[in-house]
């Protein structure tokens, strides 16, 4: 389990009333930081419980222990695409108030973006094939635009040289994989990703942290 952190408290001070929208937009950014990496963190733990009453269930309920790993696995990928746009709403809202500009380190707000990003470069794919995964075969221009065409090899599934090859929700061991917009895009759903995301928050949650210590009250 990861160590809890609370979001940074937003003091009003002398904020100028003009900015006040963007302050509490940055308050909420703040919230949701933690909220998407309990999101993760939740998928995570379900995956793993799917996985062993899997591993040691026969019968029917096999099946559905095997479906809640894949449910895990989707809302994992959701968790990183709304964390990504939680970032970028964050960055927006702090440009849009002066008074906590002034006040960060825009430099580290800035350094933890963008080691997010190189962490996940496809967050919004991930998530546009898990979110439209169903209408990506609804017709044949659909397919070919979703489909894969190359070599065809990722961790469980080697088919060697494909066309037009649309993948839905292919899950082996911690590797989740689907099409979209003609590549394949994965992510592990795992203890490393999860730390990513944390690490990304405490990274934002220090320096607001620093910037109340300077600035509380004034």
């Amino acid at each position: 389990m990861l160590k809890q952190r609370e979001a940074p408290v937003l003091y009003y001070g002398n904020v100028p009333e003009s900015q006040h929208h963007a302050h509490q937009l940055v308050g909420h950014a703040l919230d949701n930081l933690n909220h998407y990496v309990d999101c993760f963190e939740s998928a995570l733990e379900l995956h793993d419980h799917g996985q062993a009453k899997h591993l040691a269930t026969k019968g029917k309920r096999w099946r559905i222990f095997r479906h809640w790993q894949f449910i895990a696995a989707r809302d994992g990928a959701l968790s990183i695409y709304h964390f990504h746009w939680t970032l970028q709403g964050l960055v927006s809202a702090v440009s849009d108030c002066k008074y906590l500009s002034d006040r960060l380190d825009l430099t580290a707000i800035r350094t933890a973006r963008k080691q997010f990003e190189s962490w996940f470069p496809n967050a919004i794919q991930l998530r546009h094939a898990v979110g439209h995964s169903a209408e990506r075969t609804k017709n044949r221009r659909d397919h070919i635009e979703h489909g894969f065409t190359g070599i065809c090899k990722i961790p469980g599934l080697n088919r060697g040289r494909v066309r037009d090859y649309v993948i839905t929700d292919h899950l082996y061991r911690r590797t989740f994989c689907n099409t979209w917009k003609g590549k394949i895009e994965c992510y592990k759903i795992n203890g490393q990703n999860m730390e990513r995301l944390a690490l990304t928050r405490n990274a934002i949650f220090d320096v607001f942290d620093e910037m109340n210590r300077k600035f509380r009250g004034s």
